[in-house]
């Protein structure tokens, strides 16, 4: 998962085309890291990403929209190295 809060909502939404409420995506982001994230972290993450138009909801539903799907491929790409 990635080291972000916000790029690993991205992850656990783009994995999810159907939605995900906002306690799944906790669940799921928890499942995959040590160190667990708390809801109060999460929620303001996930109205920055909607600020951002990286993600929508609708009534409890979050999800990815393209630009977050392209800004998360972006972030998982490795950087180039440097010499």
């Amino acid at each position: 998962m990635p080291g972000s809060i916000k790029e690993a909502a991205l992850q656990a939404l783009s994995q999810a085309p159907e939605g995900l409420m906002a306690l799944d995506i906790l669940k799921v982001i928890n499942q995959a890291r040590e160190r667990p994230v708390s809801r109060t972290s999460l929620s303001p993450q996930l109205s920055r990403l909607g600020q951002a138009e990286l993600v929508t909801q609708d009534n409890s539903l979050w999800h990815v929209t393209a630009k977050g799907k392209a800004a998360l491929q972006a972030a998982m790409e490795p950087s180039p190295p440097t010499k």
